[in-house]
């Protein structure tokens, strides 16, 4: 039969690329589900999801990646198809978010599983709600935490400290500034 260039991807990557680890998917959509190939759809060796700037439109299926512990997001508009992937992510990186709904937040939170690591920029971590901030609390081991100075770091200062007073499995904290200097407010 004729074979879709998403479906042909997932060909070479199940028959050729045995070793690779990391995948990163930059700009476009996914429009449909992976493939069966024969009698089974494929399961790729990755460990680590980069999802930048890409839309997908049907549920990620753990069966097909059950390695991938580390996800890196541009946008919790991607929730609803990572779903069943976040019991066993174990690191989450929030990089680069043109905008921020907590309202998808709170959810991913809690879906996740034990989060052994959290990196997130100080501005998003501003947009948290009270109820997301304690969720993390709950959750994080390491916090790496993203500040500059041209950010409204106010909030973020204030939930830091809430974290760093509640947490009891937080073992990590860093600050890493964009900027030569940081205030914290």
């Amino acid at each position: 039969g004729k074979s879709t260039r998403f479906e042909l991807m997932f060909r070479i990557l199940k028959g050729n690329i045995k070793s690779l680890r990391k995948l990163n998917f930059t700009r476009g959509k996914l429009l449909q589900e992976v493939p069966q190939l024969g009698n089974t759809a494929p399961t790729l060796s990755i460990t680590s999801l980069s999802l930048d700037g890409i839309n997908i439109l049907h549920q990620l299926q753990p069966s097909q990646m059950p390695y991938v512990r580390s996800l890196r997001l541009t946008s919790m508009n991607l929730y609803p198809a990572l779903r069943i992937l976040l019991p066993q992510i174990t690191h989450v990186d929030l990089d680069n978010f043109a905008s921020f709904r907590d309202s998808l937040f709170l959810p991913f939170l809690e879906e996740v599983g034990a989060v052994e690591e959290l990196s997130i920029e100080d501005w998003v971590f501003a947009s948290c709600s009270p109820a997301s901030v304690t969720e993390i609390a709950k959750k994080v081991a390491s916090l790496r935490f993203r500040t500059s100075n041209d950010s409204p770091s106010g909030y973020a200062s204030s939930y830091l400290i809430q974290i760093l007073k509640r947490s009891t499995v937080l073992k990590k904290l860093s600050i890493v500034s964009t900027e030569e200097r940081v205030f914290l407010r």
